[in-house]
């Protein structure tokens, strides 16, 4: 079920609901609800970002203790959600071919995942002295 998650901290977290138990919400694809308001007269641009860009899962598991409330969203957010996990995976998609290609790493007919071309950046990307990454 598609969940309106408002947490502690302020955000506003948009996704599909797997678990509910006593203690945690395990949500799939959540995406993390941005607006930005406009000048007098015009209507607020509402965005929806990845919660978790690198995280191995694409399920997040929310604590309870940091939920202050959840809702159903309005009206048109579900499309919106829907178009939005397309666009981003199209958006995925298009990064793992330009990083592959950047690392001169000959694309196969095999799929790669997501999670299979980060672990490839970062092993090749160089550390400092704090391990930081550049």
């Amino acid at each position: 079920m598609l969940l309106l998650l408002k947490l502690t901290t302020g955000e506003e977290i948009l996704g599909e609901v797997r678990d509910d138990n006593e203690t945690d919400y395990v949500v799939s694809n959540p995406l993390k609800v941005i607006y930005q308001p406009k000048p007098a007269g015009r209507l607020p641009v509402v965005y929806l970002h990845q919660v978790s860009t690198f995280g191995e899962s694409s399920a997040i598991k929310f604590s309870k203790h940091h939920v202050v409330y959840t809702a159903k969203p309005k009206k048109g957010m579900d499309k919106y959600y829907q178009d939005m996990l397309v666009e981003l995976n199209e958006a995925d998609k298009d990064l793992q071919d330009d990083l592959l290609e950047a690392l001169d790493i000959e694309k196969t007919e095999d799929t790669i995942t997501k999670e299979e071309v980060m672990n490839i950046v970062l092993e090749r990307l160089p550390l400092t002295g704090n391990t930081s990454v550049h």
